[in-house]
């Protein structure tokens, strides 16, 4: 079980990696933006440390978990993942997933 220390910290560092990818879109200017490259950037600039076994998995439970605001998968489950841009409101913790539950 974490303490209450190590609780700020994980939601500290699951706001950096959104605050990244939703600044990254806005500095390019697209509209969206995969999981396989988000997680490469975030494993690039050390931000995520990705496991070999499983590549993606660490980004991909953010997703699943609803960390990232209006992220989804076009296709329901099992389909890839999009991160649209949606920095115009400031990305905050346990936003909405369209994920069907």
């Amino acid at each position: 079980m974490l303490n209450t220390k190590e609780k700020s910290k994980m939601r500290t560092d699951t706001e950096t990696k959104i605050n990244f990818i939703y600044s990254f879109l806005t500095g390019t200017r697209r509209q969206n933006l995969g999981l396989v490259e988000a997680n490469a950037m975030l494993e690039n600039t050390r931000l995520l440390s990705d496991s070999k076994n499983t590549p993606g998995q660490l980004l991909r439970n953010l997703l699943i978990d609803g960390q990232l605001p209006h992220a989804y998968q076009s296709g329901g489950n099992g389909s890839f993942w999009t991160i649209p841009n949606s920095s115009k409101s400031t990305p905050k913790i346990a936003i909405i997933n369209s994920i069907s539950k």
